[in-house]
């Protein structure tokens, strides 16, 4: 991710100078830049910025009885999990990776 300054315009000081389609429109852009911004950013050190970060669950699974740790696996996923973590607040994404060369399932939640 880059950071890049520039120098800010605030269109707001000059609204009155603006049609009322340009307010309308300017409010349209401020409303989706507001869902698309970052809220909580912060500096893990001085070279690292970063405004997301995730939690991830490691489980292993085996080939034995036709790979059924891993179907179980995924109908936890499927009906447990994700229903829950639809409800906590934060949450922004879930991801679900599998490994067939380790035999890993990992679930990451970007918070």
């Amino acid at each position: 991710m880059a950071i890049v300054k520039s120098e800010e315009i605030n269109l707001r000081d000059n609204e009155s100078s603006l049609s009322t389609a340009q307010v309308s429109q300017l409010n349209q852009f401020e409303h989706e830049v507001w869902k698309k911004s970052c809220r909580n950013s912060s500096y893990l050190c001085p070279e690292i910025h970063y405004n997301t970060l995730a939690r991830e669950w490691s489980c292993k699974w085996s080939e034995d009885d036709q790979k059924k740790s891993l179907t179980d696996l995924q109908r936890v996923l499927d009906e447990v999990a994700l229903p829950a973590l639809r409800k906590v607040r934060g949450v922004l994404g879930v991801q679900r990776i599998v490994c067939r060369e380790n035999k890993e399932f990992k679930v990451i939640c970007k918070m």
